[in-house]
């Protein structure tokens, strides 16, 4: 899904959404325009992309599950993306103890729904973690990657949190809105129900150590970690 377009003096670049992801494509200017993806330093979230039409490259900030939003820059003459040092980098911003999986799970009609689980890194996976499922699907908006720092403190216990993009938001475009939208609803809680029996089978968690937490269209529902 296309989120943004912006000008640069080079090319035009296009910021897509796919799945939760941000990715960014350049485009060349005239009658042999040329399409090529740029090479991020990260996945994550693309949420502000600046150019000007008389200068090359761009300006992009990006975030993700583990790491702070942070200011970038793409030089199409060497083609990388650089962290410009404009926002300096805060103590917790970065934490090198932490991952984040990005995985699909089916769902109970064997649609593919994304699921990221953000981890301490060489967790072990014996179904005792105390485990933060959140998923939100009305509306049409997306759960793109972000950096909560409240997390941390759960974090460093040992626990994982997980995101499930279910049926209703953005991730796909309008098409995923919709499938979780008025009599195609029950889509969005039964996407989320299967992102929970995943984490329960592959031992990330158990039902007793598994708190799942949604709102508002979604409905909601909560059960504490008996930790």
């Amino acid at each position: 899904m296309i989120t943004n377009i912006v000008a640069a003096r080079d090319a035009l670049y296009v910021q897509l959404l796919d799945g939760g992801i941000g990715r960014l494509l350049r485009v060349t200017y005239g009658s042999k325009s040329e399409v090529e993806p740029v090479d991020l330093p990260f996945k994550g979230k693309i949420d502000l992309g600046i150019s000007d039409p008389r200068v090359p490259g761009m300006l992009l900030r990006m975030s993700s599950w583990t790491k702070a939003p942070r200011i970038h820059a793409y030089d199409p003459r060497v083609k990388q993306v650089t962290d410009t040092k404009l926002q300096p980098t805060g103590p917790y911003d970065n934490p090198a103890d932490l991952e984040a999986v990005e995985v699909k799970i089916p769902s109970y009609d064997g649609t593919l729904v994304p699921l990221s689980i953000v981890q301490p890194k060489g967790l072990k996976l014996d179904g005792s973690n105390p485990t933060f499922l959140f998923g939100y699907g009305s509306y049409g908006f997306s759960q793109d990657p972000y950096f909560l720092p409240l997390m941390l403190a759960c974090h460093e216990r040992g626990g994982i949190g997980a995101i499930c993009h279910v049926r209703g938001g953005g991730e796909y475009g309008e098409e995923w809105h919709l499938a979780g939208k008025g009599p195609t609803k029950p889509n969005t809680w039964r996407d989320f129900i299967a992102c929970a029996q995943y984490l329960v089978d592959k031992k990330y968690t158990s039902p007793a150590c598994l708190a799942g937490v949604s709102g508002s269209a979604g409905g909601s529902h909560n059960r504490p970690c008996d930790h």
